[in-house]
């Protein structure tokens, strides 16, 4: 966390450019806390765990939502509340994927996981809210959708060139699904991460992996991860728009499979961040990092 905060100073104070990094350097090789946490059971957390229907023995979801309640009521201290439910849906699944590793202490929480967390969502919320984050978004999501429809042979840096307008023309239902999902009030977003449903024993070595990248992993990979669960339902529902009746479909997904595609979603991110201006940067990062330094 005082990394972070370090790095948000300078970047603040100085042309300081875009590095890409993907794990908070201080949450990684035994360079983290973990601290003793007391909360009781939040009912929005308990009724996520039921919605989602995990492949966990019931005495590890006991305390797999135990230790989300108090990541979900803290990071909740610090971001609009606007979205409790999107955040109430989003924390569930990277806690899911964080604790189902049984090597995590499941009854101390991390504060570098936590204070990522707190950045993640709050630069969600500059995503809906700042125009041109907001259509770097759809381009990017759009990108990464259309891309999983091409053949082997297509070249991802190619396929990054592609035009916003062009492939919207291609791919009407995908890119007025996205449009429609901008919106501040997130209502399809909430029905993408409601209506997931990971495939039972789905979760392998690489999704053991994927749990470790992100307890350490900036609020650009969290985002990777959020846009790759988007994507993953955009592509289930390729050729129909959305409605009330398809939104509550249920999609089913490979946890493999999102452990694969987040590392490729986080990568379109960085491209986008790497193309802007040291000011559109820094904005993101001052609206990103303000609830902290005022709360330090």
């Amino acid at each position: 966390m005082n990394f972070f905060i370090f790095i948000c100073k300078i970047i603040c104070a100085s042309e300081f450019e875009y590095t890409a990094i993907s794990k908070d350097s201080l949450s990684i090789d035994y360079n983290y806390l973990e601290i003793s946490y007391e909360i009781g059971v939040d009912d929005q957390v308990k009724k996520c765990f039921d919605k989602l229907e995990f492949d966990i023995e019931d005495e590890r979801k006991e305390e797999m939502i135990k230790i989300t309640s108090f990541y979900y009521k803290k990071i909740q201290e610090y971001t609009n509340n606007e979205s409790d439910t999107f955040l109430a849906y989003i924390t569930t699944l990277i806690c899911y994927f964080v604790y189902r590793n049984n090597e995590f202490d499941i009854k101390r929480y991390r504060p570098e996981l936590l204070f990522n967390l707190i950045t993640f969502k709050k630069f969600f919320e500059f995503c809906k809210e700042d125009k041109n984050m907001k259509s770097n978004i759809k381009d990017i999501l759009l990108k990464l959708t259309t891309y999983r429809l091409q053949g082997k042979n297509c070249n991802y840096d190619e396929w990054w060139k592609q035009d916003y307008n062009s492939l919207k023309k291609k791919y009407p239902e995908i890119c007025t699904n996205i449009e429609n999902s901008s919106n501040r009030d997130n209502k399809i977003d909430i029905a993408v991460l409601r209506n997931i449903v990971l495939k039972k024993n789905s979760y392998e070595t690489k999704s053991y992996l994927f749990g470790e990248n992100l307890i350490c992993a900036t609020h650009e990979y969290h985002f990777g991860f959020f846009l790759s669960l988007k994507c993953m339902f955009l592509l289930g529902k390729k050729n129909e728009y959305f409605t009330l009746e398809s939104l509550t479909k249920k999609e089913i997904i490979n946890a493999t499979e999102i452990s694969e595609f987040t590392p490729e979603a986080t990568s379109y991110i960085d491209k986008s961040f790497e193309k802007m201006n040291f000011e559109s940067y820094k904005k993101i990062t001052e609206y990103v990092s303000e609830p902290i330094f005022r709360k330090i």
